[in-house]
């Protein structure tokens, strides 16, 4: 079977539109360690990206030096206005939970870690804090 080129790649520029329409793309300073799934991530600049499957985002330490990858909900925010990274906070550990691009278009919200699941079942009562971190939006 014979196809034509042009139709091919028009097809896929189309099919490529609603990813570019949802891209996210964020940097932030993280004044602590936090985890990213199983992924120890210490205190510095980071760039949050979104992934080409929906969920999939890119955690990268500004000098390159450690990097994560996580898999979570995508889905349509609040209309905050600030780009920002939500945290789980338990004692002395942080986990990555959202990341929002602020104009409610896009909220990426991040599955419970195996370790976070572990230290919510540990506590007689759960005492997650959440923290906020207001990010820059590129």
């Amino acid at each position: 079977m014979r196809t034509r080129p042009g139709r091919f790649l028009a097809f896929l520029a189309l099919a490529a539109a609603p990813l570019a329409a949802q891209s996210l793309r964020v940097t932030a300073t993280v004044p602590f360690e936090f985890f990213v799934g199983p992924q120890a991530m210490p205190a510095g600049e980071y760039t949050i990206e979104s992934g080409a499957l929906p969920g999939a985002l890119y955690v990268t330490k500004s000098d390159q030096s450690i990097f994560a990858f996580a898999l979570g909900q995508t889905g349509a925010g609040a209309r905050s206005g600030q780009v920002k990274l939500v945290f789980d906070h338990y004692g002395k550990q942080y986990f990555l939970r959202e990341v929002s691009d602020g104009i409610g278009s896009s909220v990426d919200r991040l599955e419970l870690s195996l370790e976070e699941r572990r230290i919510e079942q540990s506590l007689s009562a759960p005492r997650r804090e959440t923290v906020v971190i207001v990010a820059d939006g590129i």
